[in-house]
């Protein structure tokens, strides 16, 4: 009897205990929340989680004014269910153009209409203009988008007058209590300064995930100049160590985007990398920007890297942040430096309408000491802008930058009538702006002036070795050859590549004439047609001595539009020995191929008719070839 009653209460007591942990069990399910696409638990509580500002129409990319929220919020979820978010604001660039978010407002559907309700701002701050704009904000988050991955915002841009649309990623799966222990912590890290040679250690203590302490020190001096460094490095570490306090740990932007120690730059950026090492973040390319040779590059073409950015925000006008140049030195030691330009990218579209010009002797202290002297442009046509493509333009002197001003247009702008950003005066969109020509002199390598020509695809470069005069022609050997720009007529000469045509004829058809080539050119083809102000003209005829006595070409092809080939047009070219001629008719001037090698071999267009070949073999022969030569069918 006594067992049974044992039994029986121990009964009791398992199914007390079942039901005290079912019903703990269900009170913690109804108090676990789930949010997103992958439904994350969450219970009540405070966490950080990662957030991105993406487009609101393409979610998967990144916002244009991606860089003007932090990379973490703050997410409070209540024992209700309800959630809020707090995020913190700050500048970001579209295009040339730095940028604060105003008037921030939350959409209440999982889209970008119905209504909208302003978020509480906790903080204010300063924008270039000294004008107040929110910095730490807060909301709530509408329960229709629980299910999703962010809400939709409304925000105003004071720099373009106008309110835009963008999604606010967040990352519920990053979520992480405040009070998890794996947000307090200390790393080392480190990185070299190759160029003025030393090493940087830093020691990072990260508090409640944003960054509380950085302790930096310098390492391994070497050089003639370790003095110096060391006096440099000091000056960059007092200047930059507060400046990490209070970042994220997640937010590699926000540490790129620090700014620089003046007098100091290179060892910041050391600094920098070294925090981001430590944070094992991504840096930006480490810039190194060595002085300039002693003494100008003897006379040739160089290949050189260079950046071209803007000032006031560091905005590429190039197609890379780094991009490749051209550098050509005369026999008087002038330089000419040959870039190409970028405009309207789809993310950030600017537009560069013209190249006001280069600062005389890089002398910045006035804001119009810039001139076009001795500059050549070329443009194009983009998204119906005409537009720079490529700048020629003389270096005053060997420095680590050069300075020049451009005229752009910026879309986003467009509804500024009459206004200013920081102190750029924006007239609809269009604003005169300088920028600065970093050339990477540790790059210079001289060009193969034997290298073979393919003139058809250097046919739209200007040769380097012309720049602009004040009459329009172009110095540099011939100075009736017009510079590009000016409107076609019969009998002007223009330089493209390494080659010089002459307009031939204007109307429904041009036409031109190749009238002469490089002196150093071994394999060349000419086009059937190339380009001059954006309109087509056709190759139809070799001038007189074009190629006479060029005696490093061995391969000529010459296309089916020539039809004629101008006396003495390949005297004397003794190492020619392949002519491919792929024109049906052919008129072959007095000694067009008198001299050049004995054993040449003409390669004639195998579709022609007996007539057509017999009659341009006998116009071969006739040109003072000698009587070796072989004539072949091309393929």
């Amino acid at each position: 009897m006594q067992q049974l009653k044992t039994h029986k209460c121990m009964v009791s007591l398992v199914l007390f205990f079942s039901l005290m942990l079912f019903s703990f069990q269900v009170q913690a399910a109804e108090n676990e929340f789930r949010f997103g696409t992958e439904k994350v638990a969450l219970q009540e509580g405070s966490y950080l989680v990662s957030v991105y500002l993406k487009s609101s129409v393409h979610l998967d990319t990144d916002s244009a004014m991606k860089d003007g929220v932090e990379k973490y919020g703050l997410l409070t979820v209540k024992n209700t269910g309800e959630v809020s978010m707090e995020i913190t604001l700050r500048k970001a660039s579209i295009g040339t153009t730095d940028v604060y978010i105003e008037q921030p407002a939350i959409y209440q559907t999982n889209a970008t209409s119905g209504a909208t309700v302003p978020a509480k701002v906790i903080s204010w701050q300063k924008n270039a203009n000294n004008q107040e704009v929110p910095e730490r904000i807060s909301f709530s988050i509408p329960s229709d988008t629980y299910s999703t991955n962010g809400v939709f915002l409304s925000v105003y841009i004071d720099a373009i007058q106008n309110n835009v649309n963008s999604f606010l990623y967040i990352d519920y799966s990053s979520a992480k209590l405040t009070t998890d222990s794996s947000l307090d912590y200390t790393k080392t890290g480190s990185a070299e300064q190759t160029h003025y040679g030393y090493g940087v250690d830093v020691s990072v203590t990260v508090s409640d995930g944003r960054i509380s302490n950085v302790d930096i020190t310098g390492r391994d001096f070497t050089g003639a100049y370790i003095e110096e460094n060391q006096r440099r490095l000091n000056m960059a570490i007092e200047g930059m160590k507060d400046k990490f306090n209070g970042i994220a740990d997640k937010d590699d932007t926000a540490i790129n985007q620090l700014d620089a120690v003046s007098g100091a730059t290179g060892s910041s950026r050391t600094i920098r990398k070294a925090v981001l090492n430590a944070l094992e973040l991504d840096s930006q390319p480490q810039e190194n920007n060595p002085e300039p040779p002693d003494t100008i590059p003897s006379k040739g073409t160089y290949s050189v890297k260079i950046s071209n950015t803007t000032d006031v925000v560091d905005y590429s006008l190039l197609s890379e942040n780094i991009s490749d140049a051209r550098l050509t030195v005369a026999d008087d030691s002038s330089m000419l430096l040959t870039y190409e330009m970028e405009s309207g990218r789809p993310a950030e579209p600017v537009y560069v309408l013209d190249f006001n010009g280069y600062y005389k002797d890089n002398d910045i202290s006035s804001p119009y000491n810039y001139t076009k002297k001795g500059v050549s442009l070329k443009n194009e046509t983009k998204d119906g802008f005409s537009v720079v493509k490529e700048v020629s333009m003389p270096l005053s002197g060997l420095s680590a930058n050069y300075y020049t001003n451009n005229y752009l247009y910026a879309p986003i702008l467009k509804n500024i009538a009459f206004g200013s950003i920081s102190g750029i005066p924006i007239r609809a969109g269009k604003f005169d702006i300088m920028s600065t020509i970093t050339v990477y002199w540790d790059t210079l390598q001289k060009i193969d002036d034997d290298s073979d020509d393919n003139t058809g695809s250097s046919q739209n470069k200007p040769d380097t070795d012309v720049s602009k005069d004040s009459g329009g022609k172009l110095s540099g050997g011939n100075s009736d050859i017009t510079f590009i720009g000016a409107s076609l007529q019969k009998g002007q000469r223009y330089r493209y590549g390494k080659n010089v045509y002459e307009i031939t004829s204007v109307g429904k058809t041009n036409t031109v004439q190749l009238d002469k080539v490089s002196a150093k050119t071994k394999k060349v083809t000419i086009p059937s047609t190339i380009e001059i102000n954006g309109q087509t003209c056709k190759v139809t005829s070799i001038g007189k001595k074009a190629f006479y006595k060029k005696k490093r070409l061995r391969s000529i092809i010459i296309p089916e539009s020539v039809q004629t080939v101008g006396a003495n047009a390949f005297r004397g070219c003794k190492n020619l020995k392949k002519v491919t001629i792929r024109s049906s008719r052919l008129k072959i001037g007095k000694n067009a191929f008198s001299s050049i090698n004995k054993n040449a071999v003409f390669k004639i267009n195998k579709k022609l008719k007996k007539k057509q070949e017999k009659s341009l073999i006998t116009a071969i022969k006739k040109s003072g070839v000698s009587k070796n030569i072989k004539m072949v069918p091309s393929q």
